[in-house]
């Protein structure tokens, strides 16, 4: 396997010995256990694509990556979308799962077992859903389209602990269904089971460490209709979750778990070794979340700390969830040029942390005073949480980590820079003892600008 990351030798001589020396340094990372702090970012996407769209996975001491962009061919260029799969310091060969796609997912389940889900757009047909498994210690295997609809919403991907994979969308573009399919391990997925309607966003889906599979969606009123048609009965939208517990061919009914005289997106849904919660925006001055207590059931949702002023907590809450059942929240506070122009004058992560049982304690920020931060993200490992966002503006742009102890307090962690880094892509999964970390990196312009896929590793 050719290794991107190093640079392409001119003479053959030292091509020679440039490979022998990846060869000794591969197997001594091989050999050797990992050491404690970020490895130095290396490129995986193969050469000649274009990345446009990216996403990762990790479980069962594997990693996956989602790769779709344009790749390069005698005539010019193509859609493709690719993925690797395998141990984070030797991953497989690159794949071909399929010809151009957006809303790229991919997870990994505890035992290994993978999904990834895209949606193709043929010239002048349908869009449709495509889902390819890679089933433990494998690669993924040929693509299934599982829906086709004029329009479809990709939502999330999960795997449970027992290789059970799941997919969530919404087809259509208004008063649709919800739409929930699960493949048994090793197996094809099935037909697909209606959750409930919705009208705008994707649903959202995480799997708990249990085999729990939790989806969450709104369902806003429909827009109102000129006259003489009557006005709605009522503009009050409402979050919605269902539970299908391990075992069971059949989700529960839905649960309503809270209303919303305004939105500005839909929930979201994350997952940890504590367990499972839905999160999302309320009345634009804070979010709440909502953890399961029983197979269809959630708790009384609880508030995080409000923010200074309405549009500062964003659309995104990154939540880690601890085995030790504490919850780590996450967000990026963002202030613009104007309402017309949304450039950011000042962006910065900041963090709360609730005990188990407790409360959001006061926010404190995590990003360095003087640049921007982009959106975070965060995971649960095995008696820690990390944290990272990507900063750039004022000195050359990296990706930072801060890492929760269990019990402790934030330290921050150096890490490697990240010129030309998309930070709206980097993206972050994990496994109980490390974390990798994925963003699109650009260089260049017009036909000589190149978009890769890079990775880094941090370990405990």
């Amino acid at each position: 396997m050719i290794d991107h990351a190093l640079p392409r030798p001119a003479a053959v001589r030292r091509r020679g010995l440039l490979a022998a020396s990846a060869l000794l340094v591969a197997a001594a990372v091989a050999a050797a256990p990992a050491e404690a702090g970020v490895s130095t970012p290396k490129v995986v996407s193969p050469r000649g694509l274009v990345v446009q769209e990216s996403a990762v996975g990790a479980g069962g001491g594997r990693v996956a990556v989602l790769m779709g962009g344009l790749a390069a061919t005698v005539r010019g260029s193509a859609g493709s979308v690719q993925a690797r799969i395998g141990p984070a310091s030797r991953l497989g060969h690159p794949q071909r799962l399929g010809t151009g796609g957006t809303g790229l997912r991919v997870a990994v389940g505890a035992d290994g077992t993978a999904v990834a889900a895209w949606i193709t757009h043929a010239r002048g047909g349908p869009a449709v859903l495509q889902v390819a498994v890679a089933r433990a210690g494998h690669g993924f295997g040929r693509a299934q389209a599982i829906s086709r609809a004029g329009s479809l919403a990709l939502g999330g991907v999960g795997v449970t602990p027992s290789g059970r994979a799941a997919v969530t969308w919404r087809r259509g573009v208004s008063g649709t269904p919800v739409l929930l399919a699960v493949a048994a391990p090793g197996g094809a997925f099935g037909a697909p089971q209606p959750l409930g309607t919705s009208r705008q966003y994707a649903p959202a889906l995480a799997v708990g460490p249990d085999g729990t599979i939790v989806v969450a969606w709104l369902d806003t009123p429909p827009a109102p209709q000129p006259p003489p048609a009557p006005a709605p009965a009522t503009r009050t939208a409402r979050v919605l979750a269902v539970t299908l517990v391990p075992g069971a061919s059949t989700a529960t009914p839905a649960a309503e778990l809270g209303t919303l005289a305004f939105w500005f997106s839909g929930p979201e849904a994350a997952a940890g070794p504590g367990g499972t919660a839905v999160t999302w925006r309320q009345t634009g001055t804070g979010k709440l979340l909502s953890s399961p207590s029983a197979p269809g059931a959630f708790g009384t949702p609880v508030a995080l700390p409000p923010a200074p002023y309405a549009a500062d907590q964003g659309d995104h809450l990154a939540l880690a969830l601890p085995g030790d059942g504490t919850q780590v929240a996450l967000w990026r506070e963002v202030r613009t040029r104007s309402a017309e122009d949304p450039t950011p004058t000042f962006a910065v992560v900041r963090a709360s942390v609730r005990p188990a049982g407790g409360t959001f304690a006061a926010p404190v920020r995590l990003s360095a005073a003087g640049r921007l931060a982009g959106p975070p993200q965060a995971i649960a490992l095995t008696g820690r949480t990390v944290a990272a966002w990507a900063e750039s503006g004022g000195a050359a742009a990296r990706v930072r980590l801060a890492v929760l102890a269990s019990g402790g307090g934030w330290s921050k962690r150096t890490a490697p820079a990240a010129p030309g880094i998309d930070p709206a892509t980097l993206a972050v999964a994990g496994t109980p003892g490390a974390a990798a970390l994925t963003w699109i990196a650009h260089a260049g312009s017009g036909s000589r600008e190149t978009a890769r896929l890079m990775l880094a590793v941090y370990h405990p």
